[in-house]
């Protein structure tokens, strides 16, 4: 009797333990959604076109990394980026839409 209370104690123990790093897990996806939801507040919700720089940082790449696909041709010219005046302009929601469809 001793060791089926032992074996349920340590059943108990594991169930624990799973969900506690199913909260762990949980919370960081909150977390990460919550810091895409400040990004949407602030590039007001992927709308329109914006600098390099600010573009680069809100899909996690160095500013290079995104000049260098521009010039690879990774992305389209005049639909996820332009070039006026020597300066780069990014549509966010068209290159996120890239981003997601895998070409780059």
């Amino acid at each position: 009797m001793q060791l089926n209370i032992g074996q349920m104690m340590a059943d108990y123990l594991h169930q624990a333990q799973s969900s506690f790093e199913e909260l762990q897990n949980l919370k960081r996806q909150v977390a990460e959604m919550h810091k895409e939801i400040e990004m949407l507040k602030a590039t007001g919700g992927d709308q329109g076109w914006m600098v390099v720089s600010k573009a680069a940082d809100l899909v996690g790449l160095n500013v290079e990394a995104l000049k260098q696909r521009f010039r690879r041709g990774t992305y389209p010219e005049g639909k996820v980026w332009s070039l006026e005046n020597n300066r780069y302009g990014v549509n966010l929601r068209a290159l996120r839409r890239h981003m997601a469809s895998g070409t780059h």
